[in-house]
């Protein structure tokens, strides 16, 4: 999954208290984004899931 800070957080304030968190604040430290899987709990009180457009389908006639 792909997770972005959430509005009013800095990476800063991420608790690193597992190595998962460490990679993940040093990552949003210098991305906008990052992806990761299995994140710890806790740690969706400052990231969102980044949810990306799905392409829209063409209705191409028919009944």
């Amino acid at each position: 999954m792909k997770y972005k800070l959430k509005n009013g957080v800095e990476a800063s304030d991420i608790p690193k208290y597992s190595a998962i968190a460490k990679q993940l604040s040093s990552a949003l430290a210098t991305n906008s984004s990052t992806e990761i899987e299995g994140l710890p709990k806790g740690l969706l009180e400052y990231v969102e899931e980044v949810v990306s457009p799905t392409p829209k389908k063409e209705n191409k006639g028919g009944k």
